[in-house]
């Protein structure tokens, strides 16, 4: 799968961006979906760690430690995309990981039932 990820940091000298207000009111309207859904669906839903990167970004994060999952969905514009990652050591190495888009229905319901199971 090809990867539409910018890199994490900006390098010396580069511009940081700011996160939008598209952003942030899509970011909202995208956990207000995943939670309804959920709760439709009779799914447990957990609040996410939120975070606004240098790059403009909106990332919900989730950690499943006992089933060593974690989920993450990068929200820019009104664009959503994931990184999954499983199965990763005692010490946090390795461990197989997904990433793709998720603007909407059945993947991020797919997604969730993954991170959840």
């Amino acid at each position: 799968m090809s990867t539409t990820r910018k890199e994490e940091k900006p390098t010396a000298g580069e511009h940081m961006d700011e996160v939008t207000e598209e952003t942030r009111t899509y970011a909202a309207l995208w956990l207000t979906r995943l939670r309804r859904d959920c709760k439709h669906l009779d799914m447990p839903f957990a609040k996410p760690h939120r975070l606004e990167t240098a790059l403009g970004e909106v990332v919900y994060e989730w950690w499943h430690s006992s089933a060593r999952r974690k989920l993450s969905v990068y929200i820019e514009g009104q664009q959503a995309t994931y990184l999954r990652l499983w199965g990763w050591d005692e010490r946090g190495r390795g461990g197989p990981m997904e990433e793709g888009e998720c603007d909407w229905l059945d993947t991020c319901r797919l997604l969730w039932y993954w991170f959840i199971t």
